[in-house]
C-alpha cells in the first residue's frame, strides 16, 4: 500500500478497524514524524548525543567517523524549536550576534513559509504578527551554513534515498543514486551589515518547488546533476581520498540519525519508509544534515529524473515486497540467450559506503 503521512494516521489507529494481512506493506511507519518533523528530528538527535556522552568514556567516540574525525554534532546545524526554545535561541543569539539564521516551519516541506534573519529585531517582529494572526505552528530557527560549496558559483544541496526496512533490528539501505538540487541564481554570502530579509531567496534555497519559479530556472536539466557526475566533479576537484572521505562522512550521517530514533520509531512489521535526506556540502566537504522527508516527491521534471525515480522506486518495490521479483510468469520460466532476469540491488555494510 502507498499511502500519505495523513492516511497513515487512519490506518493505524486501532479504532479505525483497519487490520493489514500478512502480505501486505505500507510505506510508512505509524510515529514516523519522529524523524521526519523537522523539530522533533533536532530533538531526538540532540538527546542521542546526550545520552551517548553519559555512556563510558568511548560512548562519546563513536559519534566520531574513525575514518575522517568528523563527529555527529558537527554535521547537524544548531537548532532551536520557536517559540519554545526563544530563552535558547536568544542566549545563543548574544554570542554571535549578525549571524544569518533560517527559519522554518516545522511541518511544511517545498521550501513553504522559509525566511532568513539577521537581526533579533526581525525575529521579535515576525513573533508579533504570529500571535496577533494566532498562528500556532512550530517553526524551527537554525543556524545558517555559511561557505557552502559553490559549483559554478552556485549553491546546492544533495537529495539521497534511504529504505528502512525494520529499526529493530536496523535494516537500511542507501540508494547508489541520489541528485544534486542547484539554486538558479548565483550565491551570495550574506553580510551582518545587510538586512537579509532584503535579500531574495532563489540563492539559498534548492527547493524544486522554490525553483522553478525563478525566472532563471532551466528546464531541460531542472537543475540537477547526478550523484555519480558529482561525485566525479569532487573527485577531479579535490581528489579521490578526500571524496571517499566525504562519502564516508554522509553514510555514518546517515546510520546515526536513523540510530538517533531507533528506540523512539514503533517499529511494525507491516511498516517501510523510503527516507529523502537533504545534506548540504560546506567548502571543506562537510556533509551538513537539512532534513528527512518522509514523503520524497516523485514528481517527473526531466527525463533523466524519470528514470532515476524508476530505479528508485523499482529497486524499493523488490525489496519491500520480494514475492515480485521471484514471481514470474509461466511463459517467462525458460530461459533465453537474450535476456535475463534483473540484479538485485546490494545492501550496503554497516561501515562502507555504497559504492
Amino acid at each position: 500500500l502507498w499511502a500519505s503521512v495523513q492516511q497513515i494516521r487512519l490506518i493505524f489507529d486501532p479504532a479505525s478497524g483497519i487490520r493489514l494481512k500478512d502480505d501486505q506493506v505500507i510505506n510508512h511507519f505509524p510515529n514516523h514524524v519522529e524523524l521526519t518533523r523537522k523539530d522533533l528530528m533536532y530533538k531526538n538527535i540532540r538527546r542521542y548525543v546526550r545520552e551517548a556522552g553519559r555512556g563510558n568514556a568511548g560512548a562519546a567516540d563513536s559519534l566520531t567517523n574513525t575514518m575522517t574525525g568528523r563527529r555527529l554534532v558537527d554535521c547537524v546545524p544548531v537548532t532551536f524549536s520557536l517559540p519554545v526554545d526563544l530563552s535558547l535561541f536568544t542566549e545563543e543569539y548574544r554570542k554571535t550576534p549578525g549571524n544569518t539564521w533560517i527559519i522554518k516551519p516545522s511541518n511544511r516541506s517545498q521550501g513553504k513559509g522559509i525566511f532568513l534573519i539577521n537581526r533579533y529585531a526581525q525575529l521579535q517582529s515576525w513573533l508579533r504578527e504570529k500571535n496577533e494572526e494566532g498562528d500556532k505552528d512550530p517553526y524551527i530557527a537554525s543556524r545558517y551554513i555559511s561557505r557552502p560549496l559553490l559549483i559554478a558559483g552556485k549553491k546546492f544541496d544533495l537529495r539521497l534515498y534511504v529504505l528502512v526496512m525494520s529499526y529493530k533490528p536496523l535494516v537500511a539501505y542507501w540508494h547508489e543514486e541520489g541528485f544534486a538540487r542547484f539554486c538558479s541564481t548565483l550565491y551570495t554570502e550574506p553580510k551582518a551589515s545587510v538586512d537579509i530579509t532584503d535579500e531574495p531567496l532563489g540563492a539559498h534555497l534548492t527547493n524544486v518547488a522554490f525553483q522553478k519559479g525563478e525566472e532563471e530556472y532551466n528546464t531541460s536539466h531542472g537543475g540537477k546533476w547526478t550523484l555519480r557526475n558529482l561525485w566525479l566533479f569532487i573527485e577531479g576537484a579535490f581528489g579521490h581520498r578526500e571524496a571517499v572521505g566525504m562519502l564516508s562522512d554522509i553514510h555514518f550521517l546517515i546510520l546515526h540519525t536513523l540510530l538517533s530514533v531507533q528506540t523512539s520509531v514503533h517499529n511494525d512489521k507491516h511498516a517501510f519508509e523510503l527516507y529523502g535526506y537533504d545534506i548540504l556540502l560546506d567548502e571543506e566537504l562537510r556533509p551538513h544534515l537539512i532534513e528527512i522527508n518522509a514523503s520524497p516527491s516523485l514528481r517527473i521534471t526531466t527525463a533523466a529524473d524519470r528514470a532515476l525515480k524508476g530505479r528508485v522506486l523499482l529497486d524499493t518495490f523488490r525489496l519491500v515486497y520480494p514475492v515480485v521479483r521471484h514471481k514470474t510468469p509461466q511463459a517467462e520460466k525458460k530461459p533465453t540467450t537474450t535476456s535475463s532476469p534483473p540484479s538485485s540491488p546490494t545492501k550496503p555494510s554497516a561501515t562502507q559506503p555504497p559504492y
